[in-house]
């Protein structure tokens, strides 16, 4: 999905604005001024249109109905600002003002991305967060399984603390990325997908170096490449 347009209002720092999603879109610019919210915010779009999409491809298969379960561009735009409290995990008061909406296309077009199979597609989002969530997401877990493990000695309402522990306090794109980490000993024993070896190469030159996740422990290391230094030559004389 490129080429689509979003307007943003009263997100953060941010009151009002607008961008076109291109193949390579880059938000750029000092600290607090709104790149990370309005990130969020389309990765939460994406999200919630491939789960619409998804929904009426399964619908029109199952009911062989080319009209099954339509949402109009007005409604998702309603419910995708309503999504932003949950998507940053933050109260309604903060938000309440709070729109992102998809412009720039007509009902047609809308129903149209609905349609595409590519848009069955859920996004993935690599956080500026995730050096510090790889040192401390184990640490997290364990820290929860051993707090329930006490809970259940004491006198605690459990459905009290399970509530606490259970949602993230953390905005969704990163607890998604958290349970990504938790299971990425699973998704290492699965065969490569299609762009293992590009994404090797860009790591490569990129990077200079490689990341090594082991598999017992879920440790994710990462080593430079070693330079190698020539031999200094021998001045003429």
């Amino acid at each position: 999905m490129t080429n689509l347009k979003f307007q943003v209002e009263n997100l953060g720092v941010i009151k009002t604005g607008e961008f076109i999603q291109k193949p390579l879109t880059i938000f750029c610019g000092p600290n607090n001024s709104g790149k990370t919210w309005v990130m969020y915010s389309l990765y939460s779009c994406h999200g919630y249109m491939a789960g619409l999409a998804h929904e009426t491809r399964e619908a029109k298969v199952e009911r062989h109905d080319e009209k099954a379960l339509k949402q109009s561009l007005t409604e998702f735009n309603k419910q995708l600002s309503a999504t932003l409290v949950d998507v940053f995990n933050t109260s309604h008061e903060l938000l309440a003002n709070a729109r992102f909406r998809l412009t720039g296309v007509d009902e047609r077009h809308f129903q149209d991305l609905l349609n595409d199979p590519e848009n069955t597609k859920f996004p993935f989002l690599m956080p500026a967060e995730r050096n510090g969530l790889h040192l401390f997401f184990r640490e997290l877990s364990t820290r929860r399984a051993a707090l329930l493990h006490h809970a259940s000695k004491d006198n605690i309402d459990l459905n009290e603390l399970l509530k606490d522990v259970i949602r993230s306090r953390y905005a969704l794109p990163i607890a998604h990325y958290i349970n990504w980490l938790n299971e990425l000993n699973e998704i290492q024993r699965g065969a490569a997908g299609p762009f293992h070896q590009q994404a090797l190469q860009l790591q490569k030159q990129l990077a200079n170096g490689a990341y090594k996740v082991e598999r017992r422990s879920g440790v994710i290391r990462f080593k430079p490449y070693q330079r190698r230094l020539g031999r200094a030559r021998q001045p003429k004389r």
